[in-house]
C-alpha cells in the first residue's frame, strides 16, 4: 500500500510507507534507551490525549522514560505519525510549554512513533489513548437513538494483546462503558496469555482516565492535577499507582485509588455528564432569558457571587469536542437494567444548542435589511476557547446553515488554518478580508484573540458591522464597554 497525506497542523505531505520508520530503526531506539535505564512506555493513539501524553511521559522530571507513539498506518493518520517523527507535536492546542516540553524529550532521543504493534512487545508500560465512539442519530420528531461502538476499540485491544508481555502494564485512559475494563478487555488478554502459554493471573491492567483541560495550559492540566485509578487486581493497582507517581505531581495533588475498574469508569462518566448537565441548564435558561429581554450574563455573574453556585454555567453555541458530546450516551448504555433519562436528555439539548444560536441570528437578521449579497465572518471554529480542536464543534451545524443566508463566507481562527471536517481553509485573523466589504461577524469561539482583533479594526468599519456574540466575548465587565462600538451588537442569552 501505497500513499501521500498531508498534515492538516504542519501542512507538510508524508508518502507511506517511504517516510515510516522501519523496524529496525525503532529496535535501535529501544536499545539505546534501555541502555541508559530508561524504561519504555507504549501511548497508542496519537490524537490530542495521546500525543500530549506521550510529551508529558517523556519529558518527566520525576522518571526517566522514551515512548514509542503507536497509532495507524492510515491515510487519515499517519500524518500524526510523520509529523511525531519530525520533532513536530502532530496538534495544536495553544500551549507554548507542551510544544517545548515535546522538543525536549525529543531533542533527548525519547520520542518516536510507528505503526508497527509488534513493537508493543519493547513496552515496559502501555497506554491507550483511543477514542471509543457512539453513533448518534435523530428522527423527524427529534428523538436520539444511539449506539456506542465497541467493536474498533476491541480490535485494537486485540491487536495489542498477541504482542504484550506479562511483566507489561497496560493503562486504559480511554472514556469507557462501566464494566468494559473487566468484562471486555481483560478476556481478551487473558485470552492471548493462555494460547501463548502464559498464566493469565500475571495480568498487569489498569484503568486511569485522562483529566485535562484543553487550551494554553494543557500539559499543566495534565500533570497539576488530581488523578483517579484502579486495576483488575491488587498488582495492578499498585503498578499504576507507581507509574502515575513517576509522570505527575502526586504531591500536590493526591491520587485516588477507586476499588475496581469500574469505579472509575463511572467516575469519567459522571464527571463529563455533570458538566453536560449543567451546560443544558444554562441553555434552558438563555431561551427564558432572550424571551424576557434579560442579560443571562449579568444573572449568571450575581448568582455566582455565591460559592455554592461558583460554577454555574453562560450561555453559548454549543458543545463540541469528544467527551460531553458522548459520554452521557455511554454511561447509559452501560445501566443495562434502568436507563438514565435526566444524563440523555442533557445531551440531546446540549445537541440543539446550535439551532437555538441560528434562530436567534435569523430572529436578528429578519429586522434588519436584506443581506443577500452580503459577506460575512465566522469567527472561531473551533469548539472551545484556545484549542485548534475542531472535532464535533458546535459551530459546524451553524455554519452549514447560516451560510445560506450569504452570498460569501468566511472563516476566521486563529488556532485553526484548515478545517477538516468541512474543507474549507481557515484565515487566522481579520487581516485579508477587512477590505473585502462585509457587515456581520458571527463570534463562535470565545478566544480571547478576537477582542483584540475586533477591537483593533477601523472605526470606520465597526459603525458598520453587526456584532452577533454567540459566547459571551464582550461581557466580562471590563470588555462591555468597547461593545457599543458596532453598528449593532447581539447577545445570545439576551433579548
Amino acid at each position: 500500500m501505497n500513499f501521500k497525506t498531508n498534515s492538516p497542523v504542519t501542512g507538510i505531505e508524508y508518502t507511506y510507507p517511504d517516510d515510516a520508520k522501519n523496524d529496525f530503526e525503532i529496535s535501535a531506539f529501544v536499545d539505546r534507551n534501555k541502555s541508559m535505564g530508561r524504561k519504555i512506555v507504549g501511548v497508542v493513539g496519537l490524537g490530542f490525549v495521546g500525543a500530549a501524553t506521550s510529551t508529558m511521559v517523556g519529558d518527566s522530571d520525576l522518571g526517566d522514560f522514551a515512548v514509542i507513539g503507536f497509532d495507524l498506518e492510515a491515510i487519515g493518520s499517519f500524518w500524526k505519525i510523520g509529523d511525531f517523527n519530525n520533532a513536530m507535536l502532530p496538534l495544536n492546542c495553544g500551549d507554548k510549554n507542551l510544544d517545548e516540553a515535546f522538543l525536549r524529550a525529543f531533542e533527548q532521543d525519547k520520542l518516536i512513533a510507528t505503526g508497527s504493534f509488534k513493537h508493543v512487545k519493547d513496552c515496559d508500560i502501555l497506554m491507550i489513548a483511543i477514542n471509543l465512539d457512539v453513533r448518534k442519530k435523530y428522527d423527524v420528531s427529534g428523538n436520539l437513538a444511539h449506539e456506542v461502538l465497541e467493536e474498533p476499540y476491541l480490535e485494537c485491544i486485540e491487536n495489542i494483546a498477541q504482542y504484550l508481555d506479562e511483566k507489561t502494564l497496560l493503562i486504559l485512559e480511554s472514556t469507557l462503558p462501566v464494566g468494559f475494563t473487566e468484562n471486555k478487555v481483560q478476556p481478551i488478554i487473558q485470552s492471548q496469555f493462555s494460547e501463548r502459554g502464559i498464566e493469565i493471573d500475571q495480568i498487569l491492567l489498569g484503568h486511569s482516565y485522562e483529566r485535562v483541560t484543553p487550551g494554553k495550559n494543557y500539559l499543566n492540566s495534565m500533570k497539576n492535577f488530581y488523578r483517579v485509578y484502579s486495576g483488575v487486581n491488587d498488582a495492578s493497582k499498585l503498578a499504576t499507582r507507581n507509574f502515575l507517581k513517576l509522570v505527575v505531581n502526586t504531591t500536590d495533588f493526591e491520587l485516588t485509588e477507586l476499588e475496581s475498574p469500574r469505579a472509575s469508569e463511572m467516575a469519567k462518566l459522571l464527571e463529563n455528564s455533570y458538566r453536560s448537565m449543567n451546560i443544558a441548564f444554562a441553555v434552558e435558561w438563555s431561551r427564558f432569558a432572550e424571551s424576557m429581554c434579560v442579560n443571562l450574563y449579568e444573572v449568571v455573574d450575581a448568582v455566582r457571587k455565591r460559592p455554592t453556585h461558583a460554577n454555574l454555567m453562560y450561555p453559548g453555541i454549543g458543545v463540541g469536542g469528544y467527551c460531553l458530546t458522548k459520554d452521557g450516551l455511554i454511561a447509559d448504555r452501560s445501566f443495562e437494567s434502568g436507563s438514565l433519562p435526566m444524563t440523555v436528555n442533557a445531551v440531546v439539548e446540549s445537541d440543539h444548542m446550535p439551532s437555538y444560536a441560528l434562530n436567534f441570528v435569523k430572529s436578528k437578521l429578519s429586522h434588519l435589511e436584506p443581506i443577500n449579497s452580503c459577506r460575512a465572518i465566522i469567527a472561531g471554529v473551533a469548539y472551545a476557547p484556545g484549542v485548534g480542536d475542531t472535532r464535533f464543534s458546535p459551530v459546524e451545524k451553524f455554519a452549514v446553515e447560516i451560510s445560506k443566508e450569504f452570498s460569501e463566507v468566511y472563516y476566521v481562527d486563529p488556532y485553526v488554518s484548515y478545517w477538516e471536517e468541512m474543507d474549507v481553509p481557515i484565515q487566522q485573523n481579520f487581516d485579508k478580508i477587512t477590505t473585502m466589504g462585509f457587515e456581520n461577524i458571527f463570534v463562535c469561539t470565545k478566544h480571547t484573540e478576537f477582542y483584540e482583533m475586533l477591537n483593533s479594526l477601523p472605526s470606520a468599519l465597526k459603525k458598520v458591522i453587526n456584532l452577533y456574540d454567540l459566547v459571551g466575548l464582550y461581557q466580562n465587565p471590563q470588555n462591555r464597554p468597547q461593545k457599543d462600538m458596532f453598528k449593532n451588537y447581539f447577545l445570545l442569552g439576551s433579548g
